[in-house]
């Protein structure tokens, strides 16, 4: 879930965090069914061996303090806003669900509107609406690819957001060729992002499910979900024992 800082009411960060602490993560993998881990850091666990430090958590009393000492307590006064989304099935169901708790933990009532994916996208670019949902795949196994997108000078950042000692973050990370220092540099950044400005609030991270046939041998899975095809031939000693049993 994104917010463009520079529309009311999330041009207050407690709003962006109340937001945040009140959406369940658990719940996005029982909708969609497809194995996806809940997540709570821009940057994937795991991306790297990064590892999110101290990220916000399901905490909807907190939120509604939150919100509460924003000026909306119990919801009240809130204005009334659309949440954007691409016009796809999971899309629907994941937004359904946001709707849902947003309602019974902050008592918030949010409309769904959704766009073809192309009109969907240049209205991300034109003019970011004050809420809406998006996601970031890796153009390569690396936290940069996440992290740069929301530096001051990056088109993709929707959010409009913008943070020096984020932007100083990121740039000594790319620079740093200590891998453990690299990795802090990046936990604070994305700390920033998250847990302290809010900027965007983490749902989970999806997940690719591909079927090989067991006489296939490797192929392998990688963070970035392209599949390399080198490394893979039959298997032709269990194809053979198959075909000799009937069974192929």
């Amino acid at each position: 879930v994104g917010f463009n800082v520079h529309k009311k009411p999330f041009d207050d960060k407690r709003v962006r965090l109340a937001i945040s602490m009140s959406l369940d993560r658990d719940a996005f993998p029982k909708i969609l069914r497809r194995r996806e881990h809940p997540a709570f850091s821009f940057i994937p666990d795991g991306m790297s061996s990064y590892t999110p430090v101290d990220p916000p958590k399901y905490d909807p009393v907190a939120a509604r303090k939150l919100l509460a000492d924003a000026g909306y307590p119990d919801g009240k006064g809130f204005p009334s806003i659309q949440i954007l989304y691409p016009s796809r099935e999971d899309s629907r169901l994941v937004m359904e669900a946001i709707q849902d708790q947003l309602k019974r933990n902050l008592n918030l009532q949010f409309e769904l509107t959704n766009q073809e994916f192309k009109v969907y996208m240049n209205t991300l670019h034109r003019d970011p609406p004050p809420i809406f949902v998006a996601n970031w795949g890796a153009d390569f196994p690396d936290p940069e690819t996440f992290a740069s997108v929301f530096v001051s000078h990056n088109s993709n950042n929707h959010t409009l957001w913008t943070d020096p000692v984020y932007d100083k973050l990121v740039s000594q990370a790319e620079a740093e060729l200590d891998p453990v220092k690299r990795i802090k540099l990046y936990q604070q950044a994305d700390h920033l992002l998250c847990a302290e400005e809010a900027a965007v609030a983490v749902t989970y991270n999806a997940t690719q499910n591909t079927m090989v046939k067991p006489w296939i041998k490797g192929v392998k899975a990688n963070r970035i979900d392209v599949m390399y095809l080198k490394d893979a031939e039959i298997d032709k000693q269990w194809t053979e024992n198959k075909s000799s049993n009937g069974a192929l």
